[in-house]
């Protein structure tokens, strides 16, 4: 313990009372102060680096008992932790052939395209869900003792920890070519890793690989059907239109044979008319001819001239020999025989209706009008034409579109090369743990013992102190 008179000091140290006490005979330029004795504060104590080491050093034990029992915690709990594993599989966009089809139907079908669609199949929860209860995932992922206890196990929290959360990915982007857009989402990047984390690597790499194709497969099923369906729309809308194409042709034909027989019917009702008429000209002609000729004859049978009177032998003697025909002689003069002959002629002519047309002028033609009208051979044609295809326009465009849809709808449903997704690195079992990392577990145990020893060191000397100063404390005040 120090000694307390030496302990004792001024409280406050005055130049001027300093100057008196050396000088009494000078005068204090300020009235002196008044002073007052305190007992000061031990010093504190400064702990040196050779103190601290001494210290640790009469602590070693403690110390090293407790480093070495957390250190031997951590290498427990490092052996008796149940191994992690992280399948991983990289995943790249499909190539221009594997999507081809595609774009033959769709021109915004890019493999860019293609592979965000595969990417949102990787994030759907029902997707996942579903391959969850397809492969039992349940039963794999649940302990045998937790199935057999009598708590039910809530299948949609183990879905959500042992296999939604543990099943991720992420993007591979190649380096910015400038700047990230400001707006919007990013693009579908080149390629992705996912990874499926767990505790059984084969499995674990089997379904990382079962999931990928079956998002693959669901990909490829809802866009085959959405384009399977654009397809069909536009095979029956061309259909529908080859089937119009067709019927209008057919009844166009239909109404041009009915134009021309029309036509037909309306020229042959004129031809009849026309040959009508002249048949009924031509009789009349005939009666008036024969009422004429029976009037000559009659004159010429009461002339008594049977024969011409111009023949030789008939004119007067005192005649010229030369004699010229300034008139018309009339017509009875040719004889009762010639007229009979002519009335008997034009009887005959009465039944023979062919014989009487040739002295009908243009009934031939009228007649061979009539025939050709009979047989129209446009009419003919048209009502033997088998199909109309070859004359109906723009149907051979619409049957070449028709092919090409519905070969592309073969080629969508039957191409082997068609697929969402191009896979660079399929899962395999992985054969290093993710976790536990035990030298880590080791290394920090070791840290954390060695903390908590010097920790337990210091309190324990904190304790003896304070015993210490207690026990020379007690003498003191009895003394």
């Amino acid at each position: 313990m120090p000694d307390e008179s030496s302990a004792l000091k001024p409280a406050a140290t005055n130049p001027a009372a300093a100057k008196t006490a050396a000088n009494p005979a000078a005068k204090p330029d300020t009235p002196p102060l008044g002073l007052q004795l305190i007992a000061a504060e031990p010093p504190p104590d400064d702990i040196s680096l050779a103190d601290m080491l001494r210290f640790l050093f009469d602590y070693k034990y403690h110390i090293a008992v407790v480093a070495l029992a957390t250190t031997a915690l951590a290498v427990l709990i490092a052996l008796i932790w149940p191994p992690s594993y992280e399948a991983t599989a990289r995943l790249s966009r499909p190539s221009a052939a594997a999507v081809r089809v595609l774009a033959d139907i769709r021109s915004g079908s890019t493999p860019q395209w293609v592979f965000g669609q595969f990417l949102d199949k990787l994030d759907s929860r029902a997707l996942r869900r579903r391959y969850f209860d397809e492969q039992n995932l349940l039963a794999a992922l649940v302990d045998a003792d937790k199935r057999d206890g009598d708590k039910p196990v809530n299948a949609q929290e183990v879905f959500e920890r042992k296999f939604n959360q543990r099943l991720t990915y992420e993007r591979i982007d190649p380096p910015w070519q400038g700047s990230a857009p400001r707006r919007g989402k990013l693009p579908p990047p080149q390629q992705v890793e996912m990874h499926l984390k767990g505790r059984e690597p084969a499995q674990l790499a089997a379904w990382l690989n079962g999931f990928i194709e079956l998002a693959n497969q669901e990909t490829l099923a809802v866009i085959q059907d959405d384009l399977q369906t654009d397809l069909t729309y536009q095979i029956r809308a061309n259909q529908e239109d080859i089937t119009r194409l067709r019927r209008l042709s057919e009844q166009g034909r239909l109404d041009r044979i009915a134009r021309l027989q029309e036509a037909d019917s309306i020229k042959r009702d004129d031809i009849l008319q026309r040959k009508a008429a002249l048949e009924g000209r031509a009789q009349q002609d005939w009666q008036d001819e024969k009422i004429r000729l029976s009037e000559q004859y009659a004159i010429a049978r009461d002339l008594d001239i049977v024969k011409p009177i111009f023949i030789e032998g008939r004119w007067p003697e005192d005649a010229p020999a030369v004699r010229t025909n300034l008139r018309k002689l009339p017509e009875y003069t040719v004889g009762s025989e010639a007229l009979a002959a002519q009335i008997d002629a034009l009887d005959a002519r009465e039944g023979e209706s062919e014989q009487g047309a040739a002295f009908v002028p243009g009934l031939r033609a009228l007649q061979q009008e009539l025939v050709l009208s009979e047989e129209n051979v446009t009419i003919n044609a048209l009502q033997a034409r088998e199909s109309d295809d070859p004359h109906i326009d723009g149907l051979r465009a619409q049957e070449a579109a028709l092919a090409q849809r519905q070969a592309l709808s073969r080629r969508l449903a039957e191409d082997a090369r068609l697929t969402a997704v191009r896979i660079d690195q399929a899962a395999y079992p992985p054969y290093q743990r993710l976790a536990p990392k035990r030298r880590l577990i080791v290394a920090i145990g070791a840290a954390v013992g060695l903390f908590l020893g010097v920790l337990l060191a210091f309190v324990l000397h904190v304790v003896k102190k304070a015993r210490v100063e207690d026990e020379e404390t007690l003498p003191s005040a009895a003394g």
